[in-house]
């Protein structure tokens, strides 16, 4: 998920390290994000900036050969959702790593991937 907004001009350009607590989102479809504390990196450029990823240490996802490769710990249920919130696909998911083909999906789209336990990070094919 990126998140653009406004600083007052006297921050200074670079890149910080930040926690969003408490975070709560209800996308139109009905689709809830949460998460108590999340660590987030925030670049300034300007006076317009974003937040990067949106993730948790524990959740890993790469884009290998047309696949999905999602790594956790945890054995938890996975969802992948677009960027407007539409669920995509659901599974349960082992301990370890699961691999989702994305073949018939164009390059350049971009998903968040959710872990049950595990927290949430966003991947561009």
């Amino acid at each position: 998920m990126d998140i653009a907004y406004k600083v007052a001009d006297n921050v200074a350009t670079g890149s910080y390290e930040a926690t969003i607590n408490n975070l709560d989102f209800l996308l139109d479809t009905g689709v809830s994000i949460q998460e108590k504390s999340l660590p987030i990196p925030i670049t300034v450029s300007g006076s317009l900036t974003s937040i990067g990823n949106v993730r948790n240490a524990s959740l890993y996802a790469s884009v290998v050969h047309k696949k999905i490769k999602i790594d956790s710990p945890d054995r938890e249920l996975i969802t992948i959702y677009s960027t407007k919130g539409v669920l995509l696909y659901s599974t349960m998911k082992n301990s370890g790593s699961i691999e989702i083909p994305v073949s018939s999906l164009p390059a350049g789209s971009v998903f968040i991937i959710k872990g049950s336990v595990s927290g949430t990070v966003k991947i561009r094919l």
